[in-house]
């Protein structure tokens, strides 16, 4: 399944259907005088563990497969009893905040921000999103996809550039399968005071 997607409402409760790889999908048992449909409303015909009965079901195009997930960074602009607090911001759904690694005065020293997915995926597309400001998106960054052996780099961008007012950033590449997500920032720019960060308040897959 494609656990925490639901929100509000029965249309929401998609991503709880079982996905291909799922060992629930026929390893339950017949039940007599079952009423005859599941959850959903759907004939049964299969004999899945859960409140769905159907074929392995395939994720709905839109939707965002790693909102409410785990996430790390290298570091962070924020006091010890918020960190967690503020990881989860990167993928609430929400881009009211930037998140920012630690402001300091090397503007290449390495950093990152990663997403552990709650299985694993064919992905096609990566959407990095600030809030209003986005002065500190990062200026050289690669996104990679971890396939459980080995990261493998699927858009490389050196000294993007950013444009007046926009503030949701698409990249697409070659259907590549993975268990994470991770951008890695080589170059960061600086603030108003010469210290330099990466900021990013979204992540989309």
């Amino acid at each position: 399944t494609y656990a925490g997607s639901a929100t509000y409402g029965f249309d929401s409760v998609y991503g709880y259907k079982l996905l291909k790889d799922s060992p629930c999908l026929n390893a339950g048992k017949e039940i007599y005088n079952n009423g005859g449909i599941d959850f959903y409303g759907n004939e049964i015909t299969e004999n899945n563990i859960g409140a769905y009965m159907g074929v392995a079901a395939k994720l709905p195009k839109g939707i965002n497969i790693v909102l409410n997930q785990p996430t790390k960074m290298s570091s962070m602009q924020a006091i010890a009893m918020l960190k967690k607090t503020t990881l989860a911001q990167l993928v609430d759904g929400k881009t009211d905040v930037n998140v920012s690694t630690q402001l300091i005065s090397d503007a290449n020293r390495e950093e990152w921000f990663e997403v552990e997915l709650n299985d694993e995926y064919d992905i096609t597309k990566v959407v990095l999103k600030t809030a209003e400001d986005a002065s500190l998106f990062p200026k050289d960054f690669a996104i990679e996809i971890f396939d459980d052996k080995e990261w493998k780099q699927v858009v490389k961008k050196d000294d993007f550039k950013l444009t007046d007012g926009k503030t949701s950033f698409e990249f697409k590449f070659k259907e590549t399968t993975g268990t994470k997500v991770r951008v890695k920032v080589t170059e960061m720019r600086a603030n108003e005071d010469g210290k330099f960060a990466a900021e990013i308040a979204e992540i989309e897959v």
